[in-house]
């Protein structure tokens, strides 16, 4: 019998543990709530090859695949303050019972811990994400202002972590 995997049922933001590449719990962030309706999604680019050849031989003798870049990519609805620093760097100062954010000089380092469960109970482990977050700030009456993020999956810092792990939920007794 097929199983299907669908819809998405939280997703947590965390700081890494220098200690060990897991999720360092300081933040521990669920999105879920928070992401604009249909516009989350994960692809792959195509892969390349590369195939080397002799002069006299249309076949070739060695062929290399290398797999496409991943990414997820989505929009938030919350444009806070706390949430700007979040996804887009720079930092929050509180002062007078209001908190500025103020825009980081350069683009910078931004990694987090990523774990996504979806609907069905498929886990989505990624502990070295790239976050690259964009402002979509538009000026209606009818449209909300929302941070469009882009997540790179990179090669952990320890070699004991996959860049990408996605488990199965536990079958029903």
């Amino acid at each position: 019998m097929p199983k299907y995997t669908y819809g998405i049922a939280s997703m947590v933001v965390d700081n890494i543990d220098p200690a060990n590449g897991n999720a360092l719990g300081d933040l521990d962030l669920d999105i879920v709530d928070i992401i604009y309706r249909d516009t989350f999604d994960m692809t792959e680019e195509d892969g390349t090859t590369t195939d080397h050849y002799s002069e006299m031989d249309n076949t070739p003798f060695l062929s290399f695949e290398e797999p496409g870049k991943e990414t997820l990519a989505l929009q938030l609805t919350d444009t806070q303050v706390d949430m700007l620093e979040t996804f887009l760097g720079g930092t929050v100062v509180s002062a007078g019972g209001k908190k500025t954010w103020s825009k980081p000089p350069n683009q910078g380092v931004n990694e987090k811990h990523i774990v996504i469960t979806t609907t069905d109970g498929t886990i989505i482990t990624i502990p070295r994400a790239k976050v690259v977050g964009k402002k979509n700030f538009t000026f209606r009456r009818n449209q909300p202002w929302t941070l469009a993020i882009t997540l790179t999956p990179l090669t952990p810092k320890f070699p004991a972590l996959a860049a990408m792990d996605i488990s199965e939920p536990d079958p029903l007794p």
